[in-house]
């Protein structure tokens, strides 16, 4: 598919920030969606888009590759005007 360049704007969403760069580089913790195990290594590596509508959008970021996995947590949306 190619590459594509993500900006993330810590100042508006810190903890959508963290909790990104944290599972990215493998320095945040997270359950493994198919063991129940907590995961080793960077959450991201391996994983596909899983929904993919030319011109509009991409989403990724599931290893159970269905739209359905997490990384076994979740926080509170940071919505900014």
């Amino acid at each position: 598919m190619g590459e594509f360049t993500v900006r993330l704007l810590e100042e508006l969403a810190p903890n959508t920030v963290s909790s990104f760069v944290g599972l990215a580089t493998g320095q945040g913790e997270w359950v493994d969606p198919n063991t129940g195990q907590p995961g080793e290594g960077a959450y991201y590596d391996g994983v596909i888009f899983h929904r993919v509508i030319h011109g509009f959008v991409i989403q990724g970021g599931d290893r159970l590759g269905n739209g359905r996995g997490n990384p076994g947590y979740t926080f509170d949306d940071e919505c900014s005007p």
